[in-house]
């Protein structure tokens, strides 16, 4: 298998889990930016929101003279546009677009492999309080990090580990219930300063046909622009949520014929996303609306 196999199984293998750990997000971009340049632009198929800001975040590097909007994800029409767009700065041009070939699952196996990981590593693993919230967590210290990854049964058990900022999940988790095996936290610390910070929950509706995951993530640099090629799904839209946060919300079918949406938000560190199934549009509208959404990139 050559090199370029490799990559395209590396790749196929990180959609499919739809969110990777650190040490595989290393492994990933690691082989992708060993790839060829390519001049124009790099064209991710399909796209997975959730994977696709750790991607942005290491191969986009904000020029001082980059175009930044207040949501950093736009919809383009073609290829040329975004390129267009990013012509004053020396970002890499990150097309998203998708082909059909992809199916929605709850990242709970995704979730166990990083709780395996670290174990693995030698994890010190304590369990939780009715206090703490959350119901157990891993903490690993080496060289003045500290790696901490919680479980708990909801998205509200990690309150109290929030930085500066949360999320408003009120709402959410009276509309619908949390997936067993995927309410996931995790913290990476060098000494006090907190330099990354990940949330990720799958949620379904009582009566079992609505699906999603949801994810923030405050990155430990600054993300670039991303773009979103509308052609390549059935309906790319901005939406503006009711506490005034920008969006944008792609939707098509997958390779089962199921529908399917994607969310997109990034705002300098920070990204929110969400996929999910079987989702009406104003149904995504009331869950955007309920969150909070505004103070994401209100923190420096």
């Amino acid at each position: 298998m050559n090199r370029e196999e490799q990559f395209k199984k590396e790749y196929q293998l990180a959609l499919n889990q739809m969110v990777f750990s650190v040490d595989a997000k290393q492994r990933f971009i690691k082989a992708m930016l060993d790839m060829p340049e390519v001049t124009r632009s790099r064209r991710l198929t399909p796209i997975s929101v959730l994977i696709a800001a750790a991607v942005f975040a290491t191969l986009t590097l904000t020029a001082a003279a980059a175009a930044v909007w207040r949501n950093q994800v736009r919809i383009v029409n073609s290829p040329e546009e975004a390129v267009q767009l990013e012509q004053s700065s020396q970002n890499a041009i990150i097309l998203g677009t998708y082909d059909g070939d992809w199916e929605y699952h709850p990242p709970t196996e995704l979730v166990a492999l990083w709780w395996d990981e670290l174990q693995a590593q030698g994890a010190e693993e304590i369990q939780g309080t009715a206090q703490d919230g959350w119901n157990v967590k891993q903490t690993l210290q080496k060289s003045g990090e500290t790696k901490t990854r919680y479980l708990g049964d909801s998205l509200s058990d990690f309150d109290g580990i929030w930085q500066d900022m949360s999320l408003n999940t009120g709402w959410l988790e009276k509309q619908y219930v949390p997936v067993e095996g995927t309410q996931t936290c995790y913290t990476n610390r060098q000494g006090r300063e907190l330099q990354e910070f990940e949330l990720i929950g799958a949620y379904k509706s009582k009566d079992g046909g609505t699906a999603f995951t949801l994810e923030y993530h405050r990155h430990s640099a600054t993300l670039g622009n991303q773009y979103i090629l509308s052609e390549s799904y059935e309906n790319a839209e901005t939406y503006v949520t009711a506490d005034g946060a920008e969006t944008v919300i792609s939707t098509g079918l997958s390779k089962s014929g199921e529908p399917l949406v994607w969310v997109n938000l990034v705002i300098g560190r920070d990204s929110f996303n969400l996929v999910g199934t079987q989702m009406k549009l104003e149904d995504v509208y009331a869950l955007l609306d309920s969150l909070g959404l505004a103070a994401i990139g209100t923190v420096k």
